[in-house]
């Protein structure tokens, strides 16, 4: 359960951090803030991404609950990099061009990240 607690508290922090640069372009719009989710959700490590997602869906649903964030909802939607640079990428991709994303998060392979870091 601390672990938990943990990556709850981590996401939320990470949010809040760079959310909190997005705090002067206030914008009118009640349209959701789209976080990315990318993690390794199949497979042998699986159990470190399905704890990340239900932790950072813990912290969307208490920071909407809270109103947001200045006054828009969050929203997470989560890919399954399957523990490959080239699937990683291509979930990422997919994230900023199909569903907007405005952040993206996860990854626990060093080689997924650094496909989807050179991307963005």
């Amino acid at each position: 359960m601390k672990k938990m607690q943990m990556i709850t508290f981590v996401f939320t922090l990470v949010c809040g951090l760079i959310l909190g640069g997005v705090a002067t372009q206030v914008s009118a719009t009640n349209e959701p803030i789209v976080i990315g989710f990318i993690h390794t959700l199949s497979g042998p490590v699986a159990m470190y991404g399905k704890s990340g997602e239900i932790g950072g869906q813990i912290a969307v649903e208490e920071i909407n609950a809270a109103g947001g964030v200045l006054g828009r909802p969050l929203k997470m939607v989560s890919r399954d990099d399957k523990l490959s640079p080239e699937v990683g990428l291509r979930e990422a991709k997919s994230l900023v061009l199909d569903q907007k994303a405005d952040f993206l998060t996860g990854t626990i392979s060093s080689a997924v990240t650094q496909a989807i870091s050179e991307y963005c």
